[in-house]
């Protein structure tokens, strides 16, 4: 075991006794399905053998490939595998890149973000598995991407100077896998990190141009059928969590798209109004790591996609958790208990499928993540700037 991993043995532990209990009893239940991961192996097996990528449903009805080519080609070398070969080791990357990430969120609080060690990591770090874990579940149930999105976004938020090319390479392929996480490059624009969007530029224009190893004229087809699975991606997909299905329900504005895009470029214009304003004055460290991570953390808001993208809050609730274990405050407590309730407590194996399908229609989990956006935004703005720069 590398050395910097020794002081988390415990959480180690813990978490492998988590994947492995939900591996077993995904396969004694007969549950160990990965439909989503299914997809990119069909589609990387469909683009390594000249078949067709897009606009064909790959196990589910709703199951269409809808990211890039070159995501595809990422999953080519499982694609060589059996699928029930590829799924369990899909399954335990997933779990692996799971560990990795809150090991590297809590690093990063500690040492960047509040200047402040936790009195007991390994409680810190469980806590912070258990908080997302209705989400992790159905995660690994699906065998999504969602967790290599937060790790690599991670990644590209704690070493933009230091290694510029490598940000840069991570943003180009959190773009490539789902390009709303363009949103990502709208800090480092109006920062002027201009090293990591020239190698992100670069590492884009290269990742768009490497399907023309199956032919000029079947990259570009494969690119136009991207563009138009992206652009059906919402017609067969609905959610009561986006902030426009709200005011639907609250004034009867009809929830489409122009609302949607409305919605969109308020949040896009508040965070430019936002980082523009850290230009004369900087902002402290955990301003800019809930800068950063609350625009993931609220995507889900914004658009409308499967309820496991609300794994994007889990650096918010590490953040809440990593406050509460400095200060002892009954009131934030309280808050923070009814939003982990409401943002991971809707299990149709805990509440009953007529509870759990009125507060997925009610939005619960998307009013629980804007809730503790705001918690933690009011938790920053009466810090007492003792943190350090980012």
């Amino acid at each position: 075991m590398p050395g910097f991993l020794k002081p988390y043995r415990p959480f180690l532990l813990f978490a492998t006794l988590f994947f492995t209990s939900m591996f077993v009893l995904e396969h004694v239940n007969g549950r160990f399905l990965l439909n989503d991961f299914r997809v990119y192996w069909s589609a990387a097996d469909a683009l390594l053998n000249g078949k067709q990528v897009y606009g064909l449903p790959f196990g589910e009805n709703t199951g269409f490939y809808k990211y890039s080519p070159f995501a595809a080609m990422l999953v080519v070398p499982l694609a060589l595998l059996p699928f029930q070969v590829a799924s369990v080791i899909w399954f335990w990357c997933i779990a692996t890149a799971s560990v990795a990430l809150i090991i590297l969120l809590h690093r990063v609080l500690e040492q960047e973000t509040f200047g402040r060690s936790v009195r007991r990591p390994n409680l810190f770090l469980s806590l912070s598995l258990l908080c997302i874990g209705n989400h992790l579940v159905r995660e690994l149930h699906l065998g999504n991407v969602n967790v290599f999105v937060l790790l690599f976004a991670a990644i590209a938020f704690r070493i933009p100077i230091a290694k510029p090319k490598v940000a840069g390479a991570l943003l180009a392929l959190l773009f490539m896998v789902k390009p709303y996480l363009g949103i990502l490059f709208v800090p480092f624009v109006l920062r002027g990190q201009w090293k990591v969007l020239a190698a992100a530029s670069a590492a884009g224009v290269v990742m768009l141009l490497l399907p023309v190893v199956f032919g000029f004229s079947k990259a570009m087809e494969l690119h136009v059928e991207w563009l138009q699975a992206m652009s059906q991606h919402g017609e067969y997909l609905t959610s009561g969590n986006t902030v426009s299905s709200f005011l639907h329900r609250l004034t009867g504005v009809a929830d489409a798209a122009p609302l949607q895009l409305c919605i969109i470029a308020a949040a896009l214009g508040l965070i430019a109004l936002v980082v523009w304003r850290e230009q004369a004055v900087p902002l402290r460290g955990d301003k800019r790591f809930l800068l950063f991570f609350g625009i993931l953390a609220i995507l889900p808001n914004l658009v409308i996609t499967d309820t496991q993208h609300f794994l994007f809050a889990l650096p918010l609730f590490m953040f809440v958790l990593h406050y509460l274990s400095q200060r002892r405050d009954p009131t934030v407590l309280a808050v923070f208990v009814v939003i982990c309730l409401l943002h991971g407590g809707n299990s149709s194996d805990l509440l009953g499928s007529d509870l759990s399908d009125r507060m997925n229609a009610w939005g619960a989990l998307g009013m629980a993540n804007l809730l503790l956006i705001g918690l933690c935004a009011w938790l920053a703005s009466r810090s007492d700037g003792k943190t350090t720069s980012a």
